[in-house]
């Protein structure tokens, strides 16, 4: 899977073992890009900050919640967060409906760059984002 070559490269990177950063350093980072990327997305939507800023701690503790199970949405959250799949749908998703939506608002290469830019790290993480992303593309253009 080329996102054990991403946390290959960092634990080289880094000099820790690969083990340590897939258990300790992937989580933090998936968990902490988590809250941010959801909150980018619903700024999208949403005039108040303070709303986005409830929406996001509602969204966070559903997969906090939600998370038993491997055949719930919450299992794409915390729980595998350091995996390529669980990376694209927690973190990537809401990153790509925010930029999405910038682009349907205002085209231009800028906003066409950074979803390609986007897109292109996803199909990195997952193969399951070369048919996601597409869909999820046409259903916002609706």
């Amino acid at each position: 899977q080329p996102v054990s070559l991403l946390w290959a490269y960092l634990a080289n990177l880094t000099g820790l073992s690969g083990l340590d950063v897939l258990h300790y350093v992937a989580p933090f980072l998936g968990g902490f890009l988590l809250p941010l990327a959801w909150y980018l997305a619903l700024m999208r939507f949403v005039r108040s900050p303070l709303a986005a800023v409830t929406g996001t701690a509602a969204i966070v503790a559903v997969l906090c919640l939600d998370g038993v199970t491997s055949r719930s949405f919450g299992w794409f959250g915390f729980p595998s967060v350091r995996l390529g799949k669980g990376m694209v749908m927690a973190v990537f998703v809401p990153i790509f409906v925010a930029f999405s939506k910038d682009w349907f608002e205002r085209p231009g290469a800028r906003n066409a760059a950074k979803l390609f830019l986007l897109t292109t790290a996803c199909a990195g993480l997952s193969d399951s984002s070369l048919f996601l992303l597409p869909l999820l593309a046409a259903f916002m253009a609706s």
